[in-house]
């Protein structure tokens, strides 16, 4: 009855599935405050490095250790995030407003959303791996705009995952209890191996 031991498929198995509902758990419950997002995926993907690195860690107490350390630098990552994705969303209202919705002069603005949702992919993943570093937050980004430029179709595929699944929930509100609790775990697993795979190069 190998299946059934400790060391069998089937509990390896189960300890995956339970490891990324308590990684997509942990970032819910450190996303409550809204303003904290930035901080919580930090955390997460903090926390499966450190998985990576060490095999089998105490997953909510390094979770919040990289909560507590990276909160300051976080936030404030967060918050240009949100800043630029408004100032965006304002410029190509206002373009579309004084031209009419040309479509050649929405189109730059369009390419430099793109280039921002490819940075905001990575930022999280690259604040996490520098956390022992103390990098101003304009490397960060700078990091984070070449490393979604250098890899543009890894980027743009978690992109486009990561609006599929919230598009998929909108459409297909049942799916939202699985959403919960295997989607944020799920991309952290998968980003956190492209970045290290990326940043490795």
């Amino acid at each position: 009855m190998k299946l059934f031991s400790i060391d069998g498929k089937l509990y390896q198995v189960l300890e995956q599935i339970w490891q990324v509902m308590e990684l997509s758990l942990l970032f819910l419950l450190g996303c409550l405050p809204v303003v904290t997002i930035g901080v919580s995926a930090t955390a997460m993907f903090r926390t499966r490095f450190d998985m990576i690195e060490e095999g089998d860690v105490p997953i909510m107490s390094r979770f919040w250790s990289a909560y507590r350390r990276d909160f300051g630098r976080a936030v404030a990552m967060w918050l240009s995030v949100i800043a630029g994705f408004a100032a965006l969303l304002g410029a190509y209202w206002g373009v579309a407003a004084l031209t009419g919705g040309s479509q050649y002069a929405l189109m730059p603005l369009v390419v430099v959303g793109a280039v921002w949702m490819l940075t905001c992919v990575n930022v999280f993943p690259l604040l996490a791996l520098r956390s022992g570093q103390s990098l101003p937050l304009a490397v960060l980004f700078r990091e984070a705009v070449s490393l979604g430029l250098g890899h543009v179709l890894q980027s743009a595929l978690m992109a486009c995952v990561l609006l599929a699944a919230a598009l998929s929930v909108m459409f297909v509100p049942w799916l939202l209890l699985a959403a919960v609790l295997f989607f944020p775990g799920l991309t952290c697993y998968a980003r956190a191996w492209l970045v290290r795979w990326a940043c490795a190069e």
